[in-house]
């Protein structure tokens, strides 16, 4: 039985392309860095870590690769953080992964690049993928190098990205949103890669992996809108500078979506001639309109896309509660009145000035925290057991706060809830 070792099997493609190749007679091997919930699941094929922000030399890559016929690298980040760089990621680790698959007598690789990753490529991830694509060209097993346009389908990031901005109730584009992009569906794409496997299909070969038409944005949104079942909605033109201006906050915040990066994709044409794509595979792409419809959305699909850009509101609001709440005590409310509640409930009177700055200071940390995006589940769930563990002693020495005509207690229960609830969504990132 033929063994395909897919790296990324934790992605968006991995997770479609895995299933596929083990109902094609594959002996699949998953390569990711969550090795526990690649084997809950995938429970039939054999897990192995993969970690590209930490795997050095070639060396550690012989047992993996020992007795694999065909590399199939679906490794990617959109966003960097921490370790998990573009260089790392994209470019240095899977050079190493390609050169000891040579060494190990791989019979294939197909790498998973990016349209747009050539010679002109400006931002990062482009040229990054690149590079990575032209060490793999410099080798003399059997290659193939897959440029993909956006692919769509169940559970892509992309996907529910666009759907958020399309189920908002006026629909933001870029300037009249005519930039042009060709989206896939990722059975396409996975039909695609499984007729690419056999030692006679076509290789040492570059394909653009598009759809069979380019779409403008416009139409795009308005395609997923339909599908998400709702009305046409008014559009707002935003200018191309205010953009920019989102995304470089986004650069900031680490957002996935909007930065400086993805808006240079966009604005750049992703598009190409999707003929090689089919006389190479055979596979002729679905349009848009019979991609999406084919499986309408459900209604936890529905319900993800409205609530998507709530989170990010949701973060920061509970951040700017914790931020403020730290500065009032600091610098606006007055100490005495603070001392004397501490004094109240149980803190010595020598210990309420050093007691109110480490709370407060506390508060201004963990709303920092959340906007920096550190460590977010703990973070929420250290706020959640302050947040109780004030209440109860509140509750217990000062009882009268409950019925205070401005809420000090009763305020805490949304907020309660609504720490809750992003926890929750994070848990599901």
């Amino acid at each position: 039985m033929t063994q395909v070792l897919v790296t990324g099997a934790g992605g968006f493609l991995g997770s479609h392309l895995i299933p596929a190749l083990s109902r094609a007679g594959y002996d699949v091997i998953c390569c990711g860095r969550h090795t526990a919930a690649l084997r809950m699941r995938f429970p039939a094929c054999r897990v192995v870590e993969c970690d590209f922000a930490s795997r050095k030399g070639s060396d550690s890559w012989d047992s993996v690769l020992r007795g694999v016929s065909v590399v199939i690298n679906a490794a990617g980040i959109i966003q960097q953080h921490g370790a998990n760089t573009f260089e790392a990621v994209h470019h240095n680790s899977p050079s190493i992964m390609f050169h000891a698959a040579e060494q190990a007598g791989v019979r294939r690789v197909i790498q998973i690049s990016a349209l747009g990753a050539d010679t002109q490529a400006t931002i990062r991830y482009h040229r990054t993928k690149w590079a990575a694509d032209e060490v793999l060209r410099g080798l003399s097993l059997e290659w193939v190098v897959l440029q993909p346009s956006l692919i769509y389908g169940p559970g892509g990031r992309s996907q529910a990205f666009f759907a958020a901005l399309a189920a908002l109730p006026v629909m933001p584009l870029i300037g009249c949103g005519d930039q042009r992009i060709q989206p896939i569906h990722v059975d396409d794409v996975v039909d695609g890669i499984l007729r690419l496997l056999p030692s006679d299909a076509p290789s040492r070969v570059t394909l653009p992996v598009v759809g069979p038409e380019p779409v403008p944005l416009r139409c795009f949104l308005e395609t997923i809108r339909r599908w998400l079942g709702l009305a046409v909605a008014p559009t707002l033109a935003v200018p191309l500078g205010l953009v920019r201006l989102a995304a470089h906050v986004g650069d900031v915040v680490r957002s996935e979506f909007v930065n400086t990066d993805t808006l240079a994709m966009l604005c750049r044409e992703n598009t190409a001639d999707p003929t090689p794509y089919l006389i190479a595979t055979g596979v002729k792409p679905r349009p848009l309109s019979t991609g999406l419809p084919a499986a309408a959305a459900s209604h936890p699909e529905r319900l993800a896309a409205s609530l998507s850009f709530l989170r990010p509101l949701l973060l920061f609001s509970i951040a700017a509660v914790w931020i403020g709440s730290g500065v009032v005590s600091l610098f606006l409310f007055p100490q005495e009145t603070s001392e004397a509640w501490l004094v109240r409930v149980g803190i010595p009177a020598t210990w309420t000035a050093p007691t109110l700055m480490t709370a407060a200071a506390l508060d201004i940390v963990l709303g920092f925290a959340m906007l920096l995006h550190w460590q977010l589940p703990l973070v929420l769930t250290i706020q959640l057991l302050l947040i109780v563990g004030f209440s109860l002693i509140l509750t217990a020495r000062m009882p009268e706060l409950w019925t205070h005509p401005f809420g000090p207690l009763l305020k805490n229960l949304p907020l309660c809830v609504a720490t809750l609830v992003l926890w929750a969504m994070e848990r599901r990132r």
